[in-house]
């Protein structure tokens, strides 16, 4: 670093200024050592120069904590960035988003960074009604743990089920994290399944002839009602209750 260092601390010999220098310094026992030099360069009322005021602080301690956040940072997006999972950061008090990572780069084919979330994820002109963000710290800014919650993506059209918690960001802000998998096909399955239940107990119910559905040791799983009059059964009840074996003139057929 002597090279930089000297050449900066020469432009004070010609004009008067002040200057913060960081460099690395060998110490006796041989330890690198950062430091702090802040300059100020002296003048006498003539204009001559004659000499530099200066005060040297140690901040290895504080350069170390610093690249040990730095890494850590890197780890930490590198983690993100390898998640099957559509991931951002947004900032808690503006709504700006701080980070978006690859899979979310990839569904909404671009960097959102440094834009607004509510517009660029939901197409809302203000903040989303449904934000969770109060939910995510307590009175004193203090993070609640994980809020889940499912939703469908008006700009995508897909399901997500997200997972949402407040986290400190590397520059000591506040920050939304959200982590959102697709869950899409999981909702189609589901309404298919429905309509189909749907469909199945319409026929069921309404089929005027009786239905009914039997395990194979004669054991009554479901009926209608139309069994139900046939066999006059008091309820629905009564007639599961009662093994269809119990109706065959000999038991053994």
């Amino acid at each position: 670093d002597i090279e930089k260092v000297f050449e900066d601390g020469s432009k004070l010999t010609q004009v008067q200024k002040n200057i913060v220098q960081k460099y690395r310094i060998n110490t006796k026992e041989g330890d690198i050592r950062w430091v702090e030099d802040r300059k100020t360069s002296i003048f006498s009322e003539k204009g001559d120069f004659m000499g530099i005021d200066g005060i040297v602080f140690d901040i290895t301690e504080r350069k170390m904590a610093a690249e040990a956040l730095r890494a850590s940072h890197e780890r930490f997006l590198t983690v993100l960035n390898s998640l099957d999972a559509t991931i951002y950061v947004s900032d808690m008090a503006t709504d700006e988003i701080l980070f978006v990572n690859k899979s979310m780069i990839e569904n909404y084919g671009r960097d959102m960074t440094g834009e607004v979330c509510w517009d660029v994820f939901r197409g809302e002109s203000g903040p989303c009604p449904h934000c969770n963000k109060d939910q995510l710290i307590d009175g004193n800014n203090n993070p609640t743990g994980v809020h889940v919650w499912q939703d469908k993506n008006p700009i995508t059209g897909k399901w997500f089920i997200n997972y949402d918690r407040a986290i400190e960001w590397t520059d000591g802000r506040l920050a939304k994290l959200q982590i959102a998998t697709d869950i899409t096909e999981r909702k189609q399955i589901e309404e298919e399944l429905r309509i189909s239940e749907e469909h199945y107990r319409e026929y069921f119910e309404e089929n005027i002839s009786a239905s009914y559905i039997s395990s194979p040791e004669g054991q009554l799983i479901a009926c209608n009602e139309e069994y139900r009059k046939i066999f006059e059964f008091d309820s629905i009840k009564h007639a599961l209750d009662t093994p269809i074996t119990n109706f065959y003139n000999d038991s053994n057929e």
